[in-house]
This record gives structure tokens, C-alpha cells and sequence, in this order.
């Protein structure tokens, strides 16, 4: 229960803003955490909606002698953005583009808006933001200034401080200062009395710590430890002060306003995708590979690589960009604006390689050479494996995972080759090996060791390890702290690596701004020891006891039969936060609540089994909240590069909810709807088509037999059309139809679901075993047939019956490449405009839909670029849940196929979504299979057909 002083300085904040007021122990806990491995529970969380109840929250909080910590995305590695004071969020509604300037290429933005929401908008007038972390789907400006972040092109571009100009900021007592360029004497310095004096102290400091600055900061462009003093010193001309906010992690003022450098956007490149047999000479080689002035030069070593073979979504990617077995491969960009000069840079590129001594016939050592990569499509997805690069390697499914410690130090990249086999040494010496890739360019590779930071012996392994590594980048003249920042798990080591005195000026500077350490204070100076487990997000009482799953979750460790494991796999980098692209969060894109996002409902289930939350957690009123907008789309399943597969995960609180609460008469009506619908779709007999034709079975799913006869109607005369033996069997016992079960699940029933699908499989069981396809329309139902029909039988039968289930399309598409396909299809339409069911991409199983449409002769397929369409099977309806429905469909699908020519074809293969479409629009929606049975009439309605779908499929 909150304490009588939590409830009044939360009545408090509640009178004076409009902002949510978060208290409660769920929402604290959904921002206890970030990418990091700590985990510290605020006192309370406030998410303002202007930047005027942003400052009245930090006065509150002053006054109340609370602390207070501003939080952009909450994707910091180091622990920057948790704190046991007031979280405040910027990201939800301070993220505007307040002014912009083409001509002199600036803008001034609100410290909430993510870097690639603000590159859209400057893209229509040929500008972009060049800081391109790999987080820039959810990576907000105020964080990236906090940290002074860099990209994987700060070669050409440097880093966040190389491209801010100016900051607004208040200070923790109030005082409201401008940072921006001054000049020594402050003679024409547009501030006021406060800016002054605390300019002067600052340019003061620096004059007299120029030389021990010189001497201490590193020599590398990835250095972001500490506070940035050398932008204080003599010999700049002039001082830019915001250079000091920048990297200050939230410790010294509170921004309101970031005013930042554009450039123009790039318009060609080309990659060159070097590959060496030797992880020690690619590390030797990207010295050289410099001098030919790409943009970048990024690693991914071989362990990345493996994994993302294991990564459905990445496997199409590496098997393009990849040849051979290669122990590292150097992703080398250029981007000139002549693409002429890009395609010179990849022939030097291929010269260099070869002048030193790489080739494709040589010994291990020097196997190698150039997979040159011009394509703009494979570019980008090149792109997006490497930024993914943190949580591919976190989708190792151990209880040891690469861990965010030593990952971020810099050294000179003629000794980059030594250093990285060092470090090898020293994980060998601690039992450990790590993964390494990124910005070989700078120096800078993101190496993580793999431990259990359960243990208490792999948690001393870690301090070791950073004490091991950082006194060999000290011998280097390296950087510890080069990208992700210092935060609680690299502050420890300034003193080590800067000496006291410097130190000591971090105090003077923090003292100086925030005498009684409000803002974010155990960042930069002053931290905790970097393994105080106290502060860790699996403390030494983190304990699971035993629960009791429905569902196979045994490719996890822990407890409830691995369920632990998996809700565990999120490590809260926040891809799922993303705002455009692919489908997932449909429901964090409508709320930008971070209770609505993949990431915080998976912290709330760490936290419900680990009691954390008291006691029956996974199924309270709480939980039901916080997975209420949770569509079950899949999305995450396929789009979160560690798995974490929410939906599936719903189904165990579904059912947890249903044993002890009972079932709501909702649930009742979803759950059981197939008992009770309408028997239409009854076929006269058990299998129709040619006897001696191709066999298959057609799955008659609920809501097509029941409410769309047509499509199943459809699909059967072309399957027959097409020579096809279609078999429709019935239970054995008679009874009602076959059914997956989907509803059901739904509602938790899963005991229930088990039952139908039981029938199913001994009903399709003798076709699986001769290798019959199992063909069904409603991707929601067939497709379970290849997923949760998985998680609740694993016997070779249950598998053979997924082995075999495709879609409609997926079967015509197969048939289309082995040249079995015979359709004689007429034309019907110029334009389609498709809309794919979420399963349906999170399966793969999308493309084919693309293909067969394409089929049809004169048919301009287009894909509407959506997410969810919102209806989700029964969600749409519900009272509680129907605007965020509406909302979700809003966002790109409805606007599209309103904008549609009145003749186009609204084409989608999910109940649900032709529902919504047709609800939202007031325009006819078909299934492929009615729009291919459509296109045979056409052709059999004319003497001479006019197309015959016979030849391989291709694109």
C-alpha cells in the first residue's frame, strides 16, 4: 500500500498537471528498468504533456526533497535512466519539432521526439539527423544529448556534442538558462545574470584544468566519460557551453530544448561486406580499411552471424550477404552523392583486400574478399541487422547472456587487433567467452562477455573483467565509456581512468549546478559500485517458485517449465517501441503508454512471478490491465529480435485468470462462439475434384464455415478448377465441425482448446502421414495449427500436422514453382490494394498473398504498408477496448483504403480485418480466394483464356 507521503505529493502532482501520475507498484515497476541490468523501483513516475508541467514536476519534487530523473526512451545500457526519486517521461508528449531552418540546415526540438520520427519529417526537405544509433526507432534527442551518442557513422558525422548547437535548460533550483556558443570574456554572451556566473565558474575551471585535461581525456573520438571539461578550455573559439550538457546524463540540468545541426540526406552508397577467415586480422585490417574514407566500417563477428541464421527474420539477409563460413565480416559503406565515386570506393575496396594479401583461395588466416552490395533494399536490410546487433546476440535462450559492461570502450585502431584478443584471453580466463561487433571504424566494438548474473561467482567473474579490461584500455590510451555512457555501471571507474583531480572537477561541476543532488544523482559522480547486486534487476532474493503452465515453454530454463525463461528473454532495449514499420506494438503506437508496449508487460510478468508485485500477480485486476490493448497480433514473435512472444504468453495469464476468477459471460460468448454459430458451409460430400488429382485437404475454419460460406466456396472451385483432389474430412465421431481452437485460447480455455485440437489431429492425422497439404483460409486458425497446436502437444503427429498446414496462398505459390499450377485466370481489375493479417507477417506468410494476386493478368498489386488493423478477432467489439480498435486502424490501413480509386480491389485474407476495413470504410473487402474463383469466371466467360498460371513463380 502506498505510504501517506507517496499519496501526497501524488495528490499533489495530480492537482497541478494534467500529465498521467503513476504510483502504483505496476507502473513504478515498468520503469524500474532499462537495457541495462539494474533495476532500481521509483517513487513515483510522471509522464507530462508540456514542458511547463515537466518543470512544475520538478519543483514539486524539489520542494518535497525528491529526486528526479528525466527518461526518454529507457533504452540506456548503463542504468542512466533509473533512480529511486520521480521518473519523468519525456517521450510520450515532448517530441515536437519546434522550429526548422533548411537554409542554415538546424532545427530546435522538444527533448521527447525519437530520432527517427524527426528524420521523417526533415526528409521531405532533404535533411536528416546523421547520429544514427542503432536504437533510432525509439531513441529520443534528450536521452541521445544525455549520453552523447554516436552512430555508426560518426566517422563521417561525430558524434551527438560534434552536432548540437544549443541547449535550453533549467536548472534543478528553477533558474532558466540558454547554453549555446560564448566567448571567453562572456562580453556578448545573451544570457542572464544566473547563465553568467555559472559560465564564468565553468570557463574558470576549464583555464585552469587545461593542461591535466589535455593530458588525462583520451585521444579517440569515442570518448563520452565523465563530463566533457575540454569543451571549457582555452583555445576553443568560441566555448559552446551546451557541450557540457551534452553527455551529462540528466545530472546537471533539466533540458527543455535541443537545437541541433542538420546535413543533407544520403542519397547513394554502396556496401562492401568484407569477409576474413580471421577474426584478428579483420581487427588488423580496419586501420587500413579507414584510409579509403567510407562513412563506416562496421563488425559483425561470427557468433552474430550464427545466431541471425536462427532469426527468421534475418536469415533471408545472411544468406545474401554472406559466402562461405567467415570468422568476422567488416560492413564497409561509402555514400558520396556521385554514386560513381561509391562504386570507385567498392573496386579500391576490392584492391585493397587483395594488396593485403586477402583472397578467396587462400589458408584460413587470409581467406577472404568483397560481397559488393548496390542494392538499396538489401542495403537497408543489411543495415537493420547490424543495428539489431544487442538483441540478436540477447536471443541466446541460456540463463547466461552477453552482458553490457566492458562493452563500450574505444581504443586506437592500430591497436584494435591486440586488444581484442586480449580480451579474449581474459574471458577465457574467467570461463567465459563474448560477442563482439559494431564500430570498428572508431575503435569502438560492443564486446559482451556471457554470464549469469544470478550467480554470485559469475557477478564476481564481471568485476574482474571490467577491472582487467579497463586497465588494458588505459595502456592504450583508450576511452572506457565511448557510446553508451558512464551511468551506474562504468562511473565507478572515472578516478582509475581520468585520476583524482579530474574527479574532483566532476564534483566542482556537479556541486556547481546541483548543489543538493537532485537531478539523477549516482551518475558521473559519486555512483555505487557497479556490482552492488542491491541494484541489480535479478537482486540476490530475486526468486521464482514454481508455477503451473499450459502451455510447452521447455526451449527456456526456469521455472513454470521454462515460462520464467521466456518472459525473461526481454531486455528491454525497446525495439517494440518502434512507431512505424512492420507491425509490432499496435497498441504502444496508439497509446505511447509504456504499459501498452511488448516491454513493459513483459517487466510486469518478471516481476508477478518473482513476487515482486504481491502475491497472485498473474492474475489480478492489474495484469488484466496492463495486457487489456494486447491484440495478440504476434508480431513480437516475429519483429522482437529476442522472441518474446506476448501473445502466447497472454494465453498463460488467460488461463491463470479463468482458474481463479471464473469466466466474465464475455469470455463465454467469445470463447464457445463455434458451438453456437450457424452451420452454412456443409459440403455434400467428404472430398470433390478429379479422383486421380494432386490430393489436399481444405480446413474449414469457424468463421468462414460460419459467416463467410462464400470464401470457402471459392477456394474450393478454384482448388478443383485446378485439378486438385480436395478432401474435407469430418470427426470420426461425428458431431460438430473441426475447430482450433483459437477462441477458446482466447479465453483462456485452454484445457478446452486442447480437446478440439485433439479432434482435429486425429481427424487430419492420415493425410499429414502421406503428405497431404493441410489448406486453410483464416490465417488466425491455420495458423495455429503451426504454433500453439505445438506449445500444447509435442508428439510427431501434432508435428506432422503443422509440418503440413499452409495457407491458401502459401499451397498456390508452392504449386506455382514446382510448374503444377493450372489456372486459366481472365483479368478483373487494374489495381489491388492488400492488407496483411498479422499472422500472416509474422509467419512469413504474407508474400505469397503478393504473388498470387500477381497472377492475375492486368493486376497492379499493392501492399498497404499497416500494422494491425485493430479488430483482432473479438477486441474491436469490446465496450472497453473499441477505441483503441478504431485508433489502431486510423493509424496508416483506414486512411489507405479511403485514398483507393473507387475501381481498386480492397483485398485481405483475415476475418477480422475485412470486417474493420468494411466497417471503417464503407468498401468491399475479399478474400484471395474469391478474388481468384473472379478472375476464373472471367477467363471462362471469353473464347480465348487470358492467362494460364502455370509457370514458376518468381519475386
Amino acid at each position: 500500500m502506498p505510504d501517506k507521503a507517496s499519496m501526497m505529493i501524488k495528490d499533489r502532482l495530480a492537482r497541478e498537471i494534467t500529465g498521467e501520475v503513476l504510483f502504483d507498484s505496476y507502473s513504478r515497476g515498468r520503469y524500474a528498468t532499462d537495457a541495462s541490468f539494474y533495476q532500481i523501483m521509483p517513487f513515483g513516475v510522471v509522464v507530462p504533456k508540456t514542458i511547463d508541467e515537466a518543470l512544475r514536476a520538478l519543483a514539486i519534487a524539489r520542494e518535497d526533497g525528491r529526486t528526479v530523473t528525466p527518461r526518454g526512451g529507457g533504452t540506456s545500457q548503463s542504468g542512466q535512466t533509473v533512480n529511486d526519486g520521480i521518473v519523468i517521461d519525456f517521450s510520450k508528449h515532448l517530441n515536437r519539432v519546434l522550429s526548422l531552418d533548411v537554409e542554415n540546415r538546424s532545427c530546435v526540438v522538444e527533448p521527447g521526439i525519437v530520432l527517427d520520427d524527426l528524420n521523417r519529417q526533415l526528409k521531405q526537405h532533404g535533411l536528416w539527423f546523421p547520429v544514427d544509433v542503432s536504437t533510432a526507432s525509439r531513441a529520443t534527442i534528450g536521452g541521445m544529448a544525455g549520453n552523447n551518442s554516436c552512430g555508426g557513422r560518426s566517422l563521417r558525422y561525430g558524434t551527438m556534442r560534434d552536432n548540437t548547437l544549443s541547449m535550453d535548460a533549467v536548472l534543478a533550483d528553477g533558474a532558466m538558462l540558454h547554453f549555446g556558443e560564448v566567448s571567453r570574456d562572456l562580453a556578448r554572451a545573451n544570457t542572464n545574470d544566473d547563465a553568467t556566473d555559472l559560465f564564468r565558474d565553468m570557463l574558470a575551471l576549464g583555464e585552469r584544468e587545461a593542461a591535466e585535461i589535455a593530458d588525462k581525456f583520451p585521444k579517440v573520438q569515442r570518448r563520452v566519460g565523465g563530463y566533457n571539461l575540454d569543451a571549457l578550455t582555452p583555445g576553443k573559439a568560441p566555448n559552446n557551453m551546451a557541450h557540457l550538457l551534452v553527455g551529462s546524463e540528466g545530472t546537471l540540468a533539466f533540458t527543455t530544448k535541443v537545437e541541433l545541426k542538420l546535413w543533407p540526406v544520403i542519397r547513394n552508397k554502396v556496401l562492401g561486406v568484407c569477409h576474413f577467415g580471421s577474426f584478428y586480422e579483420a581487427m588488423d585490417a580496419a586501420q587500413h580499411l579507414v584510409k579509403l574514407r567510407p562513412i563506416a566500417v562496421e563488425l559483425v563477428d561470427r557468433t552474430m552471424i550464427a545466431l541471425g541464421r536462427e532469426i527468421a527474420m534475418f536469415q533471408p539477409i545472411i544468406g545474401a550477404a554472406i559466402r562461405g563460413d567467415p570468422d568476422a565480416v567488416l560492413i564497409v559503406e561509402f555514400a558520396e552523392q556521385d554514386q560513381a565515386e561509391n562504386i570507385s570506393g567498392l573496386k579500391q575496396l576490392g584492391e585493397l583486400m587483395a594488396d593485403l594479401g586477402f583472397g578467396r583461395n587462400n589458408p584460413r588466416p587470409k581467406w577472404g574478399g568483397v560481397v559488393e552490395i548496390t542494392e538499396p533494399a538489401l542495403q537497408t536490410a543489411i543495415a537493420d541487422f547490424r543495428a539489431a546487433g544487442l538483441n540478436v546476440m540477447m536471443s541466446m535462450k541460456e540463463a547466461g547472456k552477453p552482458v553490457s559492461f566492458v562493452e563500450d570502450c574505444a581504443v586506437p585502431l592500430q591497436h584494435l587487433a591486440d586488444y581484442t584478443a586480449r580480451l579474449n584471453a581474459i574471458f577465457l580466463k574467467h570461463g567465459t567467452s563474448g560477442t563482439m561487433y559494431a564500430h570498428a571504424s572508431e575503435g569502438c566494438l560492443h564486446v559482451r562477455p556471457v554470464l549469469n548474473l544470478k550467480l554470485e561467482k559469475d557477478v564476481k567473474a564481471m568485476r574482474a573483467i571490467a577491472e582487467e579490461t579497463f586497465e588494458m584500455v588505459r595502456e592504450y590510451k583508450g576511452s572506457h565509456s565511448g557510446e553508451h555512457g558512464d551511468g551506474l555501471v562504468r562511473s565507478e571507474f572515472h578516478e582509475i581512468m581520468f585520476g583524482p583531480r579530474i574527479i574532483a572537477d566532476f564534483r566542482q561541476v556537479k556541486q556547481r549546478f546541483d548543489p543538493d543532488h537532485v537531478l539523477n544523482p549516482g551518475k558521473i559522480v559519486d555512483p555505487p559500485k557497479m556490482d552492488d547486486r542491491s541494484l541489480f534487476r535479478y537482486s540476490p532474493d530475486y526468486r521464482v517458485t514454481e508455477l503451473k503452465t499450459v502451455l510447452d515453454w521447455s526451449a527456456y530454463p526456469g521455472a513454470g517449465g521454462g515460462f520464467q525463461g521466456a518472459i525473461e528473454m526481454c531486455n528491454n532495449n525497446g525495439a517494440c517501441r518502434k512507431l512505424e514499420g512492420g507491425v509490432m506494438c499496435p497498441s504502444y503506437r496508439v497509446t505511447r503508454d509504456e504499459k501498452d508496449v511488448t516491454r513493459g508487460r513483459a517487466n510486469t510478468l518478471r516481476l508477478a512471478i518473482s513476487g515482486q508485485l504481491g502475491p497472485d500477480a498473474l492474475s489480478s485486476n492489474e495484469m488484466m490491465e496492463t495486457l487489456k490493448l494486447c491484440v495478440s497480433c504476434k508480431a513480437c514473435r516475429h519483429e522482437c529480435p529476442t522472441g518474446v512472444d506476448m501473445a502466447k504468453m497472454k494465453i498463460e495469464v488467460l488461463a491463470a485468470r479463468a482458474a481463479s476468477h471464473g469466466l466474465s459471460l464475455r469470455d463465454r460468448l467469445v470463447g464457445y462462439l463455434p458451438r453456437y454459430g450457424r452451420d452454412v458451409f456443409r459440403p455434400n460430400a467428404v472430398a470433390v475434384g478429379p479422383e486421380d488429382g494432386r490430393e489436399v485437404v481444405l480446413f474449414a475454419d469457424t468463421f468462414n464455415r460460419f459467416y463467410e460460406r462464400e470464401n470457402l466456396d471459392a477456394a474450393l472451385r478454384v482448388l478443383v478448377d485446378g485439378g486438385y483432389r480436395v478432401h474435407m474430412p469430418t470427426p470420426a465421431e461425428g458431431g460438430r465441425p473441426l475447430c482450433c481452437g483459437r477462441t477458446l485460447l482466447s479465453a483462456g480455455l485452454v484445457d478446452n482448446a486442447r480437446r478440439e485440437l485433439d479432434r482435429l489431429v486425429a481427424t487430419y492425422a492420415s493425410f499429414a502421414a502421406r503428405g497431404v497439404p493441410i489448406i486453410g483460409l483464416e490465417p488466425s486458425c491455420l495458423l495455429t495449427l503451426r504454433d500453439e497446436l505445438l506449445s500444447l502437444r509435442s508428439d510427431l503427429t501434432a508435428k506432422s500436422i503443422g509440418a503440413h498446414a499452409l495457407l491458401f496462398e502459401e499451397f498456390l505459390v508452392r504449386e506455382a514453382e514446382a510448374g503444377r499450377l493450372r489456372l486459366p485466370l481472365g483479368a478483373i481489375a487494374t489495381k489491388a490494394l492488400v492488407h496483411g493479417h498479422c499472422h500472416q507477417k509474422s509467419f512469413g506468410a504474407f508474400k505469397p498473398v503478393e504473388q498470387v494476386l500477381r497472377l492475375i493478368p492486368g493486376l497492379d498489386v499493392e501492399t498497404i504498408e499497416s500494422s494491425c488493423c485493430g479488430m483482432a478477432g473479438a477486441f474491436g467489439y469490446g465496450a472497453d477496448t473499441y477505441q483503441a480498435s478504431i485508433e489502431m486502424a486510423e493509424l496508416s490501413l483506414l486512411p489507405a483504403v479511403r485514398g483507393a480509386e473507387q475501381a481498386a480491389l480492397i483485398v485481405a485474407d483475415g476475418t477480422s480485418c475485412r470486417h474493420q476495413i468494411a466497417d471503417g470504410t464503407n468498401r468491399a473487402v475479399l478474400h484471395v480466394a474469391r478474388v481468384l474463383a473472379t478472375s476464373l469466371d472471367r477467363a471462362k466467360s471469353t473464347t480465348t483464356p487470358s492467362s494460364t498460371a502455370k509457370e514458376p513463380l518468381h519475386g
